[in-house]
């Protein structure tokens, strides 16, 4: 998950409150990945896809709580229904967007 760097200060806070716990770093990704030696780096934004599954999770979830709530408990069910209407509402904000890394070990190529 990615914040764009034009986000405000205060909503940055917000944004990030609502990111998931894991996948979060200071150092952009890329530099992460090209530090551990790879190239031809790229980050393929896959905002509307994963927009577009974070609906679905929320719908399916909701057309099936009362059978979830007696898996994961209640409290689970509305922690996850919470955490993706915020992703959601954030992703809308433009505050966040998912994107695919790809890159390559020198010597290995692509494909």
């Amino acid at each position: 998950m990615y914040m764009p760097n034009d986000v405000p200060a205060r909503d940055r806070r917000r944004a990030r409150a609502a990111a998931p716990k894991y996948g979060v770093s200071r150092v952009a990704h890329e530099q992460l990945l090209s530090s551990a030696g790879f190239a031809q780096v790229e980050a393929i934004d896959r905002t509307p896809e994963y927009l577009e599954t974070l609906r679905g999770w929320h719908d399916r979830y909701a057309e099936h709580e009362s059978e979830l709530v007696t898996i994961v408990s209640r409290e689970v069910f509305e922690e996850r229904q919470r955490d993706r209407r915020a992703s959601i509402a954030n992703i809308e904000a433009g505050y966040q967007r998912r994107v695919l890394l790809v890159g390559v070990k020198p010597g290995k190529g692509r494909g």
